[in-house]
Order: C-alpha cells, then sequence, then structure tokens
C-alpha cells in the first residue's frame, strides 16, 4: 500500500509543469507566449496593485519555492 500511494506522489511531482516567476502581470503575458504552455507562470504582483508598494506574502514565496 505504501509502495502505491508512492508511486502515485512520485507520478504526480513528474507530470507537473516547471514554475517561472516573475514580479508583474506584463511580464507573465510575455512568459507565457515564449513559454507556450509547456511552464506554469506566476505573477507575483497581482493586477491593479503598484509594484512600488508590493510586500511579498508568505504564501507568495511559497507558490515560487
Amino acid at each position: 500500500m505504501k509502495f502505491l500511494i508512492s508511486l502515485l506522489m512520485f507520478a504526480g511531482v513528474m507530470m507537473a509543469k516547471p514554475i517561472i516567476a516573475v514580479s508583474i502581470p506584463m511580464q507573465k503575458e510575455f512568459v507565457e507566449k515564449i513559454a507556450k504552455g509547456e511552464y506554469e507562470v506566476i505573477a507575483l504582483v497581482k493586477p491593479g496593485v503598484n509594484p512600488h508598494d508590493f510586500e511579498p506574502k508568505f504564501s507568495d514565496v511559497k507558490s515560487v519555492n
């Protein structure tokens, strides 16, 4: 049973897309066009937020790691 669970977890990790983290949404759109679905692209600063005032939350750091 433990072997089956380990195998399923390993398969999930192998099928997951690598993540590219960018600063602002404009960069996200640009990188998504280049990556063509091969990578998951996330923008740390959400639309409508001033990038100069951005303070990353723990969840933002966790999503990048």
